[in-house]
């Protein structure tokens, strides 16, 4: 049913364990934005509530809602939008360093690992925008992959157009994008080529094994999200004793807290597991293999998003003999969206 292995990705992580605390601290950093934004939103709303109607009791939420409920998911949107908004930045910033890290072979001792990780991902991508529309174009290429070449993608694309068949197909196709972290491992291990150049010859191998690796891929989602959910389930216990213990009724907020309890722990520990789990498979299904020259004409000739990486492998190729930074600028004539995942 799978292939990959678990205990192996496991025992790989342990070895990054610095990185890991400091990424679990930063995750947590956020979930506390977070509650205070809610709290804040909260604050405000009670407090507008309270003008109108008269003394009222402090609570997050009411028996019926309320001006504090309504403010409280406000202001919670309005963070959470601000952190969507700068994912490609915390990608750079956080996730890459460690996808470093996962992938060298010695151990590093102690806090030393965070400036070694940070040093050799800024050396591969200096800026966060060239790493977002490099990643941006990764994930339309695995989208098409999935879209067009396999069983699957075949499958949804007979929905038709209606709103249903859209919304169904962005899911599929968001869903074919998981292990976009693989092909930038990828770029971030072989740093005698550009980064593009990589990526496009990465790409290819991916096509070559796309129905396997995305297999795997959803097996694995399947499994994170179980051990997340059984995470949240452990967390809702002490957190329901702490609303009980205190003069503030939490009401639904209780599974709010819980939960910015909980994403911090996937995010800093469970998701490395699952990404260390599909590099390894994706090396073990390549090696030996050679890019496969007419998956390398399809996606160059059908796919917009994979021309581009190409293309830009090209220019990366006539800059790098100048001694500038292959991956530093884009095609003087190309304009990108610049987003993360």
């Amino acid at each position: 049913m799978w292939d990959f292995k678990l205990l192996s990705a496991t025992q790989t992580l342990e070895k990054t364990m610095a990185y890991v605390m400091y990424r679990l601290v930063m995750y947590l950093v956020l979930s506390l934005f977070l509650v205070i934004a809610m709290l804040l939103g909260s604050g405000t709303g009670l407090m507008m509530d309270s003008m109108a109607a008269g003394a009222q009791p402090m609570t997050l939420a009411t028996q019926g809602g309320g001006e504090g409920e309504v403010s409280g998911v406000i202001g919670f949107a309005v963070f959470a939008l601000l952190l969507y908004l700068f994912r490609g930045t915390w990608f750079h910033a956080i996730k890459v360093p460690h996808i470093v890290l996962l992938q060298k072979s010695e151990t590093l001792a102690g806090w030393v690992q965070i400036g070694y990780a940070k040093s050799r991902a800024k050396e591969r991508f200096p800026n966060a925008g060239e790493l977002s529309t490099l990643d941006t174009r990764i994930r339309g290429s695995l989208a098409y992959l999935g879209g067009q070449t396999t069983g699957f993608g075949r499958w949804f694309s007979k929905l038709g157009d209606g709103t249903a068949a859209r919304v169904v197909t962005g899911i599929s196709a968001g869903l074919m994008t998981l292990t976009h972290e693989v092909i930038v491992a990828r770029c971030l291990k072989d740093a005698s080529r550009s980064a593009s150049a990589v990526a496009a010859e990465s790409l290819v191998y991916y096509g070559q094994n796309f129905e396997k690796l995305f297999r795997n891929s959803l097996v694995l989602l399947v499994v994170k999200y179980a051990v997340a959910l059984a995470l949240f389930v452990l967390i809702l216990a002490p957190v329901g004793w702490l609303d009980e213990a205190l003069p503030v009724n939490f009401g639904n907020w209780t599974y709010v807290f819980a939960l910015l309890l909980t994403w911090p722990i996937k995010s800093a520990v469970i998701d490395p597991i699952g990404l260390v789990a599909m590099i390894n498979l994706y090396s073990d299904l390549t090696e030996g293999q050679s890019p496969d020259a007419q998956w390398e004409e399809k996606l160059g000739t059908e796919c917009d998003d994979f021309s581009r990486i190409k293309k830009q492998a090209e220019y990366a190729d006539k800059k790098s003999n100048g001694g500038s930074n292959p991956d530093s600028k884009e095609e003087p004539t190309e304009t990108d969206r610049s987003s993360e995942g």
